[in-house]
C-alpha cells in the first residue's frame, strides 16, 4: 500500500483514467491507443492542463496490452502516475479528472488477488512459488538429502531396514520444506498455502508446519501445472469470499446492537473521528455522489449534513462521496473492505468501529 499512500499525499486534481487492454484480439496495441486516444478527449473536455496531459502520453506510450485485462492509471498534478493491470476486465471504463483518484477499482482489484504460496514437494525437497498481490515474488527450491531415494530392491530385514532409513529422511526433508514454507508465508503475509505432488511427501509436510500455517494449508489433488494453478485460483477465490462474508455478518450484528453506524452521515463521521476499523463500501462506477473532506485532514462529512463542520481554517475540497470515504479510512490505516451491493450496507457504505 506504499504507493497509494504517496498518491494520497500528492497534489490534486487527479486524472484517473481506466481502460480496458484485451490482448486476444487482432492490432491489440492499435485497440488501446484508440481507447487512450478516447480518453484523453475526455480529459481536454474536462479542462486537464497540458503538463498533465503530457505526463499522461508519456506514461501511455509504455504501457502494452498483454500486461492484463485493463490498465488503471491514476496521475496526479504533478509527479509519478500510479500504474496497474488488472485481472479482471471494466465493467465501466473511466476517464476523468477530480480532485481525489478512483481508488476503489484499483484495491478491489488487489483485494482479489491475495498473497499466497504455491508448493509442489516430493520426497527430495519442494519448489515454493511466493505470489503477492497477483505476482509472482519468488521462487524458492529446497533440496534435502536424496540417498536411499533410488535403490534396488532388497529382501528380508534388510530391506525393512532400509524403508525405515528412507522414511526417516523423508521426513527429514519434510521439516526442512516445513521450515522454508513458515518462512516463505512470513514474508509475503500469507493468506493461503496449497500444495500437491508426492502423497507420502505432502503427508509429512503438513505434520512438521508450524500451527499458524497449517491452518491455511489445503492440499490439492492436482497433479499437473494447470490443474494446480486452476484448483490454487480456486481456493484463493473462496478465502476472498470469506472475507466479505465475516465483514458483512459482523457489520450486521454490530448495527442490530446499535454499536455501528446505520447511515452514510454517520459513517463520515466516525471516518472524521478515526473510529473505522473496516469500511464496507461497494463502489459502483455510475455513483456520482458529491462529499466534502479537508485536504490536509481524515475529516469528512456529506454536503448535506448539517452537524459535520470542518476545524477552522482547513482547506476543504469536494470529491466523490466513495473516493472521500475511502482517502479518510486510508489515512486513519483502517481496512476498506469492498462488497456487493445486494446484501451490502444501505447507501453502499458502511463501518465496523474500533470502539
Amino acid at each position: 500500500m506504499d504507493d497509494v499512500q504517496q498518491l494520497l499525499t500528492a497534489t490534486g486534481p487527479f486524472a484517473s483514467v481506466m481502460l480496458n487492454a484485451p490482448s486476444a484480439t487482432e492490432n491489440a496495441d492499435r485497440h488501446l491507443d484508440r481507447r487512450w486516444a478516447g480518453a484523453r478527449r475526455s480529459l481536454v473536455s474536462a479542462g486537464a492542463p497540458d503538463p498533465m496531459l503530457d505526463l499522461l502520453d508519456s506514461t501511455m506510450s509504455e504501457l502494452h496490452h498483454d500486461g492484463g485485462a485493463a490498465v488503471v492509471v491514476l496521475q496526479p498534478s504533478h509527479g509519478t502516475a500510479l500504474v496497474e493491470y488488472l485481472e479482471d476486465p471494466l465493467v465501466h471504463e473511466v476517464s476523468v479528472m477530480e480532485e481525489l483518484p478512483r481508488l476503489g477499482p484499483l484495491l478491489e482489484s488487489r483485494q482479489q488477488t491475495i498473497a499466497h504460496l504455491m508448493l509442489l514437494t516430493d520426497r527430495a525437497g519442494a519448489d515454493i512459488i511466493s505470489f503477492d498481490g497477483g505476482s509472482e515474488v519468488e521462487l524458492t527450491e529446497v533440496e534435502g538429502e536424496t540417498e536411499h531415494l533410488q535403490r534396488s530392491k532388497p529382501g528380508g530385514w534388510s530391506q525393512r531396514r532400509f524403508q525405515q532409513r528412507a522414511e526417516n529422511q523423508w521426513e527429514s526433508n519434510a521439516a526442512e520444506v516445513a521450515e522454508q514454507v513458515a518462512a516463505a508465508a512470513k514474508r509475503v503475509d500469507a493468506r493461503l498455502v496449497t500444495v500437491a505432488g508426492d502423497v507420502r511427501a505432502v503427508t509429512f509436510l503438513l505434520e512438521h508446519l508450524p500451527p499458524e500455517v497449517a491452518q491455511m494449508t489445503v492440499k490439492l489433488e492436482g497433479q499437473s501445472d494447470d490443474l494446480i494453478a486452476e484448483e490454487t485460483a480456486r481456493e484463493a477465490a473462496n478465502v476472498v469470499a470469506e472475507d466479505k462474508r465475516a465483514a458483512l455478518e459482523q457489520y450486521r450484528e454490530l448495527v442490530g446492537q446499535d454499536r455501528s453506524p446505520k447511515d452514510v452521515d454517520g459513517v463520515m463521521e466516525a471516518l472524521s473521528n478515526g473510529q473505522v476499523q473496516v469500511l464496507l463500501v461497494h463502489d459502483d462506477p455510475s455513483d456520482e455522489r458529491v462529499a466534502q473532506f479537508d485536504r490536509d485532514s481524515m475529516w469528512c462529512s456529506t454536503v448535506e449534513s448539517r452537524s459535520a463542520t470542518a476545524a477552522p481554517g482547513a482547506d476543504v475540497a469536494e470529491g466523490r462521496l466513495v473516493d472521500v470515504a475511502i482517502r479518510s479510512a486510508l489515512m486513519s490505516d483502517a481496512k476498506v473492505q469492498f462488497v456487493p451491493k445486494h446484501g451490502g450496507p444501505e447507501g453502499q457504505l458502511g463501518a465496523i468501529l474500533r470502539w
